[in-house]
């Protein structure tokens, strides 16, 4: 019996959120580190995607943009291998490259499976994404200080929690990586959220797990997007949910008072560089930027200066030119015709999910702005999380029982 495009989705959709959460487990009781199921993922995305790709003859249904996207990405590959090769390049340069490309050719595989409606037998796991979204939120509490388990949690995972200048405790979640993957992760949560509805009844546990999330993890980035698709909501042209709208718009302009002084001292901290100090995030942030781009001529801006060199695996002590910044990565790596492709891909796929353009673009103007400031999209299962995630949404909008009867 042949195997369908429904089986390798399933499988491709309970591996995102099974191995993600013994990641956890893993790590507590076999000190095994996050990354060996990070790769056991891709591992499996790649062969499933090839296999329905070819044997399946899912490469007919290949639109444009994907078609246009694996083509230039695969000619920046070629190129750099070529580079390599006649430069006499070390090994470790060739595994950054291979490993860049990798990446990119399992984002191309994710965007084709998952494009198309997923068929009925799949739309019934939509449940795992609050359910995931539970687990990880209660992940965090635990790793806060106040937890009496924090320090057993810290010493086991090899997540890296931390603090900012502001004297908060940020939590990972359980997702493996750091605070910038959880922020990215809890980001695409906010992109499935909306797309079904803020004010549904339904959405009661998710909406508290998803806030609670983001002050666990205290991210900029999070809250950055989160709050530009509260805005969305707020004035989506719709007569729904007046009311409510109302109530928190009233409830962000008190808190908006209540943190006021907080908001102008980061502004002029940020924007007029009025109190620069040593080690400060957003400058080392701003440096790293320029260090990549000062790197760059109009040629390679265009083309990508080289394939694997800000977006591939290190080894031999070598390191990104920026870790900050997915576009900044890609732009390194690929071009700025590489960036477009990639963000095309991303929007084509929104575009396919949502009901309107008004959410559409609300949606790409919030991922642009997580994939601006934020890396966290690069890892493995955020981008394959952000493809799971909104490929439900046109099963969660009418679904009855998503998180009532599974949670």
């Amino acid at each position: 019996m042949m195997v369908t495009r429904q089986d390798f989705l399933i499988f491709i959709i309970l591996s995102t959120f099974l191995l993600n959460t013994l990641k956890v487990p893993f790590a507590l009781i076999l000190g095994l580190n996050h990354a060996f199921l990070s790769l056991l993922l891709l591992v499996i995305i790649l062969t499933s995607g090839i296999i329905v790709l070819f044997f399946n003859g899912l490469y007919k249904k290949c639109n444009f943009i994907g078609l246009i996207f694996i083509f230039y990405h695969a000619s920046m590959f070629s190129r750099q291998v070529l580079v390599n090769i006649i430069d006499g390049a070390h090994f470790s340069d060739y595994i950054s490259a291979v490993f860049s490309f990798i990446r990119v050719l399992s984002i191309f595989l994710l965007y084709i499976i998952f494009l198309n409606p997923l068929p009925l037998k799949v739309k019934k796991y939509v449940w795992l994404v609050p359910a995931y979204l539970i687990f990880t939120t209660t992940i965090a509490f635990l790793q806060t200080p106040i937890s009496p388990i924090s320090s057993f949690l810290a010493s086991g995972l090899s997540d890296v929690t931390s603090a900012n200048h502001l004297g908060f405790f940020r939590s990972t979640g359980g997702v493996g990586g750091t605070v910038v993957d959880y922020s990215v992760y809890l980001t695409i949560t906010c992109f499935f959220i909306y797309g079904i509805s803020v004010g549904n009844l339904r959405m009661v546990p998710s909406l508290v797990a998803i806030l609670l999330g983001l002050f666990f993890c205290f991210s900029r980035a999070s809250f950055l997007t989160s709050g530009l698709l509260l805005v969305g909501w707020i004035f989506r042209p719709s007569s729904t949910h007046r009311s409510l709208k109302v109530i928190v718009l009233f409830l962000s302009f008190v808190l908006a008072l209540i943190f006021h002084d907080v908001l102008i001292q980061k502004i002029r901290h940020v924007v007029f560089l009025l109190e620069i100090s040593a080690g400060s995030s957003d400058i080392d942030r701003i440096l790293g930027w320029n260090s990549l781009l000062s790197q760059l001529n109009f040629f390679s801006a265009v083309f990508g200066n080289e394939v694997g060199g800000n977006t591939g695996f290190y080894v031999d002590d070598a390191t990104k030119v920026s870790g900050d910044g997915a576009i900044f990565s890609h732009l390194f790596d690929y071009g700025i015709i590489g960036v477009i492709l990639l963000i095309l891909v991303y929007m084509s796929f929104i575009r396919r999910m949502v009901c309107n353009r008004y959410d559409f673009w609300f949606l790409s103007v919030a991922l642009i702005s997580i994939m601006f400031v934020n890396s966290g999209i690069e890892k493995i299962f955020n981008y394959t999380y952000f493809f799971v995630a909104l490929s439900f949404l046109p099963a969660a909008r009418t679904s009855t029982v998503l998180f009532i009867r599974k949670i």
